[in-house]
This record gives C-alpha cells, structure tokens and sequence, in this order.
C-alpha cells in the first residue's frame, strides 16, 4: 500500500506542476514585450536556482548521513548539467519557433514529446507497455483537438518547436535516469544554474533587445522563477523519483490543458468546445497511464528495462 501512495503522490505532483507551468504561459507572454526570450529564460531560472540554495543547505544540515563520495559527486554535476543543457536547448529552440508560428500550434507540436518520450526508451533499451500508448496516443489526438484551428502549413517555426519537444523528452529520460541516484534539490539547483548560465552567454551573444523593466515584466520574471520554476520543476525531479518517464510525460502535457484556461480566464481568449472536448480527451490519457490493474506483473513501472 505504501508504494501504491507514494505513486498516487507522484501523480499529484506531476499534475499540480502541470498546472503551474499551464498558468505560466501568460505571465511568459507578457515578459516578452520588454525582454529577449533568452534573457528572460537567464532571469528565471537564476531565480529559481537562488530560491532552492537556502533550502538545499538546510537539508544538507538535517541529514546525518552524507554521501560526499566523489562518485556521488560527478554524479550530481553530470546529471544537473546534462539536463540543465537539455532544458537549455528546448527553451531556447521553443522561442525561436514562437517567432514564426502560432501559439496554438506551437503548444500541439511540443507537446508531441509525449510521443517522443516513450520512442525514445525503445531505443534506451527499454520495454513499453501497450497502455502507455493508448494513454499518450490519447493525450496527443486532445492537445490537437485543443491548440490547431482549421488547416495549417508546416514552417521553419513549426520545425524549430519540433526540435524543441526532442530536447524536452530528452531532458524527462535524464531526470528519469538521475533523480533516483541524486536528491532532487541538488539536481533542481544544478540543472538551472547550468540553464540560466547557457541562457545569459546566448543571450549576451545573440540578443540586441535592451533590457526593461517594468512592473509586469518584474511580476511575470518572480512568478515564472518563484512557481514555474524553483517549485514545478523540483516537483517534477521529486516525482520522476516515484513515476516513469512515460507516465510523467502524460501527466505533463496537461499544460497545455491548463494554458488554455488560463488564457481563457485571463486573457479572454476563445476555447471552442472541440478544445473542451481535447482537453477531456488529455484528462483520459492522465487517468489511463495512472490506471492501476489488478496483476503485479502489470502494476510495475511504466517501463521496464529489459
């Protein structure tokens, strides 16, 4: 029973991260009026990365035994740099795809690593059960019914946006690889760091937009660093300890269930009932993946590997 908690607690916190980063998408928007994409990925996760220092020293100073072992060590720089440089290049690439299409099919494209997660643990050597394929499969047919209007037209947009959902199915199989071998603030904290790092060098080299603070901007930078970030990602790390990858990928992508309500709410933009309707076809996909059968055989992981 205590596994079956600690696996229904996952879920939670995948989709309360979800949530979180559903409701960031405004917020995002109204930053890039006066700051560079980059620029603003630079001040969000040095935010976040500051935030968790003081909470990581203090379970430092809780925990009586530590593992300072070299091993352990590399351990956590190569996992926080592998994934901090994989958040680095999806974001990155998922702006620069904004340029040239539309939002809504920006979000149906990057949701697609819903789909790429479990192509990838094929290839990682791992085995996929059939049931994490109706549940994504679902997922992907509601985020399609949710985000694309009429007939669309593939861009060098929609191709960048693509690249960027490879590198965040990319950074869920490294969590997915890490998070049980190294405490999730430790790698929440290296993972932005590295991020904001790679940001602020991009942002240095390739932005020419000057920096602007404003009021909205300044709101928008501490609720993407304070909630999207320093607690939706550590809550992402924390429950890739418990869930699997393909699982979580499912669980995830509800963001883009909940981008649309915000933006319903909050910029009073239209939400058709076909979008209703994707989005209860996404909640469909969360439940079947979470679905607990019967065998033990089948209860197991996600994936298993071979």
């Amino acid at each position: 029973m205590a596994g079956v908690r600690k696996k229904f607690l996952a879920e939670i916190l995948l989709l309360v991260t979800a949530i979180v980063w559903g409701f960031a998408f405004v917020p995002q928007r109204v930053a890039m009026e006066t700051m560079g994409p980059l620029t603003f990925n630079a001040a969000r996760f040095t935010l976040g990365g500051v935030i968790l220092l003081p909470l990581l020293w203090a379970a430092r100073k809780r925990k009586k035994s530590r593992d300072h072992s070299k091993a352990a060590q590399n351990s956590a720089v190569i996992g926080g740099v592998l994934s901090g440089g994989a958040l680095f290049l999806a974001a990155a690439a998922q702006q620069i795809g904004m340029v040239y299409t539309i939002a809504g099919k920006a979000g149906f494209i990057t949701g697609m690593y819903v789909i790429l997660v479990p192509l990838m643990g094929i290839f990682l050597g791992k085995k996929v059960p059939r049931i994490v394929w109706f549940g994504a499969t679902l997922s992907i047919v509601g985020l399609y019914l949710l985000s694309v209007q009429g007939r669309e037209t593939i861009n060098q947009g929609d191709i960048w946006v693509f690249v960027s959902a490879f590198f965040w199915a990319a950074q869920i199989h490294i969590i997915d690889q890490y998070a049980r071998r190294i405490p999730a603030l430790v790698l929440a904290v290296v993972q932005f760091f590295t991020c904001a790092l790679l940001s602020g060098a991009a942002a240095l080299l390739l932005e020419n937009q000057p920096l602007q603070w404003t009021v909205s901007s300044a709101i928008s930078v501490l609720y993407v660093g304070i909630f999207s970030t320093a607690l939706a990602f550590s809550l992402q790390v924390y429950a890739q300890q418990i869930s699997q990858a393909g699982q979580a990928a499912v669980i995830m992508n509800l963001e883009g269930v909940f981008a649309a309500i915000a933006g319903w709410l909050l910029l009073q933009e239209a939400l058709p009932v076909r979008g209703i309707f994707g989005g209860l076809l996404m909640f469909a996909g969360m439940i079947v993946v979470g679905w607990k059968p019967k065998k033990k055989s089948d209860a197991d992981a996600v994936w298993e590997s071979e």
